[in-house]
């Protein structure tokens, strides 16, 4: 089962994606961790990202889209399965991560839709004990969740017309909210 993860800051895919990786033993592929093995590899696109990444820069889109690509291939042993959490975060990735899937014979099954209120997505990143000092600063906190919703929510209805998104209400326990998740993955 080919899976996205989606969803606010501090809604819990990342919990949720690692719970349902032990549980399934589908793939993880986390954006981070992508682009960590691009560097690591030192290929010609782990090279363009590792030279934003030293600078402590973000990623331009054509740079990080290359990036996943690459790694989202049968010769990965992903054609049957794999979990993808933090990619896509807008609609012109969404639109590149879609053709190159269909291209690979390897379409996305379906999309899980962590839908948390704004609130208390507020509270989650404010008081995450692992959290970065700027999650700490309501002004940043803020900032990241408008920008989720300008970039990042659209893609919503972009998975809904494709008729394969499943929203889950993950403003509940983690436990609750991984039987709801593993439910739909029958």
């Amino acid at each position: 089962m080919k899976i996205l993860f989606l969803g606010p800051p501090g809604a819990g895919k990342g919990t949720q994606a690692t719970l349902v990786h032990e549980e399934k033993q589908f793939p993880l592929l986390t954006m981070g961790d992508m682009l960590r093995q691009a560097v690591k590899r030192g290929d010609e696109v782990g090279k363009q990202a590792e030279s934003f990444m030293s600078k402590g820069a973000l990623v331009p889109d054509e740079v990080v889209t290359k990036v996943i690509l690459q790694c989202l291939s049968p010769e990965n042993g992903l054609e049957k399965s794999f979990i993808l959490d933090g990619y896509p975060r807008n609609l012109s990735q969404a639109h590149a991560l879609d053709e190159h899937l269909t291209k690979q014979n390897m379409p996305l099954d379906i999309v899980l839709f962590f839908s948390v209120p704004d609130e208390i997505v507020k509270q989650r990143i404010m008081g995450r004990e692992d959290g970065r000092p700027e999650d700490q600063d309501p002004n940043v906190t803020a900032k990241r969740l408008e920008e989720y919703k300008q970039k990042t929510l659209p893609l919503v209805d972009f998975y809904k017309q494709k008729n394969i998104l499943k929203e889950i209400d993950a403003n509940r326990s983690k436990e609750e909210v991984f039987a709801t998740t593993i439910s739909l993955l029958q």
